[in-house]
């Protein structure tokens, strides 16, 4: 049987699940007291106007420093502006204050499972995952309605797997499914973690069909169900389930139709099937990647590859350069490396530029100085002597 080869899987990891809405202030909210800031604040918030919200949280607590809703929403908004902005700084700072007015208001509620989940996440959008799955065990432990405490298991599995605690998240997301079967994350993350770390075929078809029954809006269930029809060498019924993904994708999840349609055509660039012309069938998907997205990582590489394969240099320089480019190059891909080793390999045998060769070669050969590498660079050498000769009057 095929070793899983985890880049086969759907990179797209079922976020956690920020807890707990806006707390609702009391009734009765007379001018100017804390809950009618809080009120305002929660209007501000909901029309994400931030600023404008932290200033009337504020306001509720300068007139009453404890006043737990005010404290748990002013953290909520940390927490969601922190969330929202590219910029490192800014997000830790925001995070930073998001713990504090939540271990303020925590000081008021011991209780708040809400207010301990959300700690968690901080923690986790931080990769502090230990800390996150401290929080998480606690607020599931604190909660008495079985759907939170299933959503607080879930994030507790998410937080587990950072760590590498393969069984311990295996058993949070089986808890979570005991408390709530119809939970689509837990259900798919336990699916493939078992495709995965665990290695039980069984199971994981067992979990990914059911995520997929739970929401069939959802492509990530049918491409590890693809994975898993690969890894079994059921080669038509793996075409039609990343067929079916890329389907599933551009209907209901067109954000998500690039990444399906990249793992097939990995799957056809991989694969035999008799009756189809796999390499065409791939091609068409990378073209279709890369109008929407033309540097999408390792796409210009392989679609590169694929021309050279076929003898037409012209276009294969093309994708190839583009995934060599300062702007796209990736030392760790392999996809990238070969790009590399293939333009020197055109230049040098087909085009007879010993220059553009040598300029691949040592590109390639600083990145893998191995006998491949050295006898290529001979040859572009050999090929530079011959057009030093060629030029000699």
């Amino acid at each position: 049987m095929e070793q899983l080869v985890p880049n086969r899987l759907a990179t797209t990891v079922i976020a956690i699940i920020a807890c707990g809405s806006l707390a609702g202030a009391v009734t009765e909210m007379p001018q100017g007291s804390p809950a009618n800031f809080t009120g305002q604040g929660n209007t501000a918030l909901m029309r994400e106007q931030f600023d404008s919200a932290i200033a009337l949280y504020q306001k509720a607590l300068d007139i009453n420093k404890g006043y737990y809703y005010a404290l748990y929403n002013l953290a909520l908004t940390h927490q969601h502006v922190g969330i929202l902005t590219n910029d490192p700084e800014e997000r830790r700072r925001h995070f930073e204050q998001a713990r504090r007015k939540y271990t303020e208001a925590l000081q008021q509620r011991p209780d708040s499972s809400e207010a301990m989940c959300n700690l968690g996440i901080i923690a986790f959008h931080l990769q502090e995952y230990g800390v996150a799955a401290g929080h998480f065990a606690k607020a599931a432990d604190q909660s008495t309605k079985p759907t939170e405490i299933a959503e607080y298991a879930y994030n507790l599995g998410t937080a587990q797997e950072r760590r590498q605690q393969w069984r311990d998240a295996e058993e949070a997301y089986l808890r979570a499914i005991r408390l709530n079967n119809d939970h689509f994350g837990a259900n798919f993350n336990l699916g493939t973690l078992y495709l995965r770390q665990l290695d039980n075929q069984p199971k994981a078809e067992e979990h990914l069909l059911r995520a997929r029954e739970i929401d069939p809006k959802r492509p990530e269930p049918l491409l590890n169900l693809a994975v898993l029809a690969e890894n079994r060498d059921h080669l038509l019924q793996a075409d039609q389930l990343y067929s079916e993904a890329v389907r599933v994708a551009s209907l209901h999840r067109p954000e998500q139709e690039v990444v399906m349609r990249w793992h097939r055509g990995r799957f056809y660039w991989r694969s035999d099937i008799p009756g189809k012309a796999t390499k065409i069938a791939m091609k068409q998907d990378l073209l279709s990647i890369l109008e929407r997205e033309p540097d999408y990582p390792e796409a210009n590489g392989l679609l590169g590859r694929y021309y050279e394969s076929i003898a037409e240099y012209a276009q294969a320089i093309h994708f190839l350069e583009r995934e060599v480019s300062e702007a796209n190059f990736d030392p760790n891909s392999e996809v990238d490396l070969m790009s590399h080793f293939l333009l020197a390999t055109i230049y040098s045998e087909h085009l007879k530029n010993s220059a553009k060769a040598l300029e691949h070669v040592r590109a390639y050969y600083e990145l893998r100085p191995d006998q491949t590498g050295d006898e290529l660079r001979r040859s572009a050498l050999r090929q530079q002597e011959r057009d030093q000769t060629d030029t000699e009057p």
